[in-house]
């Protein structure tokens, strides 16, 4: 197996504000270096973690990783030419992972899904979404909307993986999230074969 999720290193966790159920989050993109890959639950409705809680077996299982060529976004046109299949577990490499990020201060013009791919996504009712940066969604307002269409339908999110040297295909996947009782996102282990 190949671990695509980052050490958790010290200040992983800084400013990444685990919040009690329901509670709406600010904005919180840590200022350090993180290297963590965070998995969120479902009342998640702000920006920087991922996921559903249950069901866990939506990050366990086969996985495919998509490489994405356009250099700005993940959009619904692209996606739509990829054959996403309902129930599978989609992660995306983008120029984001050619970018060395963990190595770098918090970078504003990484690649991420856009709000129509997100609903794209929702629509084909694929179990899981993973991206190669710290966010799936784009800065600013439509952050939420895009975390909302995923989560909402019901879709895990993973952020912050780290697939510089994983080729495009079919593989195992296992993310393995901390179980933080309260808490809409947390610290994951994931590997991939």
């Amino acid at each position: 197996p190949s671990a695509v999720a980052l050490p958790v290193q010290e200040g992983c966790l800084r400013g990444t504000n685990v919040a009690p159920s329901g509670t709406r989050l600010r904005s919180c993109v840590p200022i350090q270096r993180v290297s963590c890959v965070y998995s969120v639950a479902i009342i998640h409705i702000d920006i920087i973690f991922v996921g559903c809680w249950e069901p866990l077996e939506a990050a366990i299982g086969p996985a495919r990783v998509i490489e994405i060529s356009d250099a700005l976004s993940i959009g619904a046109g692209e996606l739509s030419g990829c054959g996403i299949e309902p129930g599978q577990r989609i992660l995306f490499k983008t120029a984001n992972s050619h970018r060395n990020w963990p190595e770098l201060p918090f970078l504003e013009d990484y690649v991420c899904l856009t709000v129509e791919a997100a609903r794209f996504l929702a629509e084909k009712k694929v179990a899981c979404v993973g991206i190669d940066y710290l966010s799936i969604a784009e800065l600013g307002p439509g952050a939420v909307d895009t975390h909302v269409a995923l989560l909402e339908a019901g879709v895990y999110i993973i952020e912050g993986l780290y697939l510089a040297g994983v080729e495009p295909g079919d593989y195992e996947m296992v993310c393995l999230p901390l179980f933080l009782q309260d808490a809409d996102g947390a610290p994951a282990r994931v590997a991939i074969r």
